[in-house]
């Protein structure tokens, strides 16, 4: 890139990109992709440091969940146009399969490993869906990227459509995941239906409560104003492209996205009436819906994909 950085950005994306190229262009004899040894490029690195103020304790080295069976799950790898290749896993339904759900992890350092180990893979695939897990950039498994996640959700979606043999793909999103699965679902995307659980509304609100963190992205805010177009789950709810179903889940006793969070972009999303429902779980903590029902869970969740019915709103009326 060497007419240097851009006079017009379109968000982050694009103006990070042109940063860390520009810093790594500048340094001789950088290597193309990875080094010769394997370990990441400069420009992975370069974001990794990027990324350290609001995701340094997630950024740890990926193992298999405890007491949970390797065998029905293959690994893959999906190229993103965050610029990273996503470390993935497929796993067949039991049975006959009626889709494919793509399965978008929170903000742990189990990444992809958290719908193994707290059963929710298991349990999409026993009602009779594959399952396609995936790694954001930077976390599990996956290498760095930029910070466009959106793009990672896409292209989670389009291996899977791939795969699906014209089976419906759906996305599962937990907090992180379901917040970069709205924006995903604002631009063209493969999915037949959105769950969401426990999505945030905007990244500053999520960091409210991390000054360090909320520091950092008030900084890239005053930067890059035009991010706002395309990284804010709120803005992005009424906006969504095509003809989706999405089911957002809110937690009552959820303290990280509070259940006012769910029923914003419940109120905001711009899907019919009838294409959009919202379940909030009693005594439920933040993603934990289905560990404090797993029945009412599964039998929502199930149903929705399935397309046989609409779940009904519970307890909205105690929600700001």
């Amino acid at each position: 890139m060497g007419t240097g950085l851009r006079n017009e950005v379109r968000d982050i994306d694009e103006a990070l990109d042109e940063y860390v190229e520009a810093i790594v262009d500048a340094i001789p004899g950088r290597p193309a992709t990875r080094a010769r040894d394997g370990s990441p490029s400069l420009h992975a690195r370069a974001y990794r440091l990027l990324k350290t103020p609001l995701f340094a304790k997630y950024m740890v080295t990926w193992e298999w969940p405890a007491g949970v069976d390797r065998r029905p799950w293959e690994p893959v790898t999906i190229p993103s146009g965050s610029r990273a290749t996503l470390a993935g896993l497929f796993a067949c339904a039991h049975g006959r399969a009626k889709g494919v759900v793509v399965c978008a992890h929170p903000m742990r350092r189990s990444a992809k490993g958290y719908f193994l180990a707290s059963g929710r893979a298991e349990m999409l695939r026993r009602n009779g869906y594959d399952v396609l897990l995936f790694d954001f950039n930077g976390f599990g498994e996956s290498p760095h990227g930029n910070f466009n996640y959106p793009l990672d959700v896409l292209a989670a979606g389009a291996f899977a459509a791939r795969i699906a043999g014209g089976l419906p793909v759906h996305v599962l999103g937990a907090s992180f995941g379901a917040g970069w699965s709205i924006c995903a679902a604002a631009r063209e995307h493969p999915f037949n239906s959105l769950v969401l659980e426990c999505p945030f509304t905007t990244p500053q609100e999520f960091y409210a409560r991390y000054p360090w963190g909320r520091l950092a992205l008030d900084t890239l805010w005053q930067f890059f104003p035009k991010t706002r177009t395309t990284m804010v789950p709120l803005d992005a709810a009424e906006r969504l492209a095509g003809e989706p179903r999405a089911f957002f889940i809110g937690c009552l006793a959820d303290a990280t996205t509070a259940p006012a969070m769910t029923r914003r972009l419940f109120d905001r999303c711009n899907l019919e009436r009838e294409r959009r429902a919202v379940w909030f779980a009693d005594r439920a903590g933040h993603i934990r819906a289905f560990e404090t029902d797993p029945g009412g869970f599964e039998r929502r969740v199930t149903a929705f994909l399935d397309g046989s019915e609409a779940p009904r709103e519970a307890r909205v009326e105690s929600v700001a």
